[in-house]
């Protein structure tokens, strides 16, 4: 779990594939521009036709990235789940010990 906070923060997560996207996108958009002998109905149809190509991309990078947040906020309340058990279980135990520490020997 380390690893994978680790690892994410260290590759930007969802914000910076988006913006990768985007960029991505526009540099394709001005070079299409530049570089294609199209006529201006052609290229505002490629221009929109990657417009959708980067809001799909988009979009499953937000899907991606909203079910790993769901992923690791459930493996966090497991997590805590278990400590807050552990911790119980101490705390007993150690009200249990004091007791028989505090409290006179009945048998003897």
């Amino acid at each position: 779990m380390a690893y994978e906070t680790e690892r994410d923060s260290r590759h930007g997560g969802a914000g910076s594939f988006a913006a990768g996207v985007l960029i991505g996108a526009a540099i394709g958009a001005g070079l299409a521009l530049l570089l294609a002998p199209k006529s201006g109905r052609a290229i505002r149809e490629d221009l929109a036709e990657r417009a959708r190509k980067a809001r799909e991309s988009a979009a499953e990078g937000y899907r991606h990235s909203r079910e790993k947040v769901g992923e690791i906020v459930g493996k966090g309340r497991e997590a805590y789940e278990k400590a807050r058990g552990v911790a119980q279980r101490t705390k007993e135990d150690i009200k249990q010990n004091v007791h028989d520490l505090v409290a006179p020997d009945r048998d003897a």
